[in-house]
């Protein structure tokens, strides 16, 4: 969107300038270009890390909660366990 409009703004000013301009503004043009494909590029990488970075994160919280689900899990067995010992323990006394 920028190049197009710079190209819009100078296509006056281009066609006034002697060669030796013209391949300057060319070659700016170029550099401007390959500047603009190396930050999409970037950018691109940018986003896989990000999603890659959400799938880790995603991951590690499923697997916290699995741990928390199988340490209640846990507590609920040893208060069952415990139970079973006071009931065990009224019926010898």
């Amino acid at each position: 969107m920028r190049l197009v409009i710079i190209f819009f703004l100078s296509s006056t000013y281009f066609f006034s300038q002697n060669p030796t301009k013209l391949i300057d503004v060319k070659n700016s043009l170029i550099q401007e270009i390959e500047l603009s494909k190396k930050t999409l590029e970037s950018s691109k990488k940018q986003k896989k890390i990000s999603l890659d970075e959400l799938h880790a994160l995603s991951a590690y919280i499923e697997l916290r909660e699995n741990l928390k689900t199988t340490i209640i899990q846990q507590k609920d067995s040893i208060e069952i366990y415990k139970k079973e010992i006071e009931a065990k323990i009224k019926n010898i006394e």
